[in-house]
């Protein structure tokens, strides 16, 4: 069963974490006996429904405590580290062939999906074994600016018309 937490208007300010919300959502009496919590945030309006589900089965099956969006990195990155750039995410043994195992994962946004007790104590959603699924870049699209909105709208109105 599927239940649905409005935030407050002070919970939801801008640049306000929804940690809050969670907390108080699991403290209120409309939800004593939620297992899971799934947040999903309105600056990703490419997700589709595919992925909601992809996160459910990646928590059961693979027993994780939280999942979360993430898409493959597999441009080089480099850290200043005083004297200049050390790369990152690179073994001594580099070869320009690139495996996935050797990719770097940036978290999306936009889906969240956590067991409610994994809320406890920490408030940390990163505690214990934590899954992830991959999403596409266009479906990781985040609007975040008048820009991206303004490329969101093109695209949206673009496969209206197909």
């Amino acid at each position: 069963k599927v239940k649905v937490h409005k935030r407050s208007l002070d919970e939801s300010r801008e640049n306000t974490p929804y940690d809050v919300s969670v907390m108080n959502a699991l403290k209120s009496s409309k939800y004593p006996d939620s297992e899971y919590i799934m947040a999903l945030t309105i600056d990703a309006p490419f997700r589709s429904a595919m992925y909601i589900d992809k996160a459910i089965n990646t928590l059961v099956i693979y027993e994780v405590n939280s999942v979360f969006a993430v898409v493959p990195e597999n441009d080089l990155f480099y850290q200043h580290q005083g004297n200049g750039l050390v790369p990152v995410g690179i073994n001594e043994h580099y070869s320009p062939l690139r495996f996935e195992r050797e990719y770097l994962y940036r978290q999306v946004g936009g889906l969240l999906l956590a067991k409610a007790n994994s809320y406890g104590d920490s408030k940390s959603i990163f505690d214990g074994k934590v899954g992830h699924i991959v999403m596409t870049s266009s479906a990781a699209k985040k609007v975040s600016d008048t820009e991206s909105l303004g490329i969101a709208n093109y695209l949206i109105n673009a496969e209206g018309k197909n």
